[in-house]
């Protein structure tokens, strides 16, 4: 069996992205996919996303994640690419990231 090289993918989603489900919707998204990593909201409105996979099936997750649900409006998306730590198991919903102050 060949060794898939694994890769890492972060997202800071800009939008009407919080409110509408979206951290659910992503968590949806992974499907049969093998992918691993978390979704946050951050206090600044948008949603953040470190997942961890195969370059394929992250592919495949991101063309899913750009759809939203039906009630966000996505405005921008900065993807960032590396090379996967394997430090995750399993996708998790995180709690909303607050700045101090």
């Amino acid at each position: 069996m060949p060794n898939i090289e694994l890769a890492s993918l972060h997202l800071l989603i800009k939008g009407r992205v919080q409110g509408v489900g979206f951290r659910h919707y992503v968590h949806q998204c992974i499907g049969v996919l093998s992918i691993h990593g978390w979704v946050r909201n951050l206090d600044d409105g948008r949603v953040e996303i470190l997942a961890e996979g195969s370059r394929k099936d992250l592919e495949s997750f991101l063309i899913e994640v750009e759809k939203g649900p039906s009630l966000s409006q996505i405005t921008n998306i900065i993807r960032t690419w590396e090379k996967g730590s394997g430090k995750y198991k399993g996708f998790q919903i995180l709690a909303t990231v607050f700045k101090p102050g």
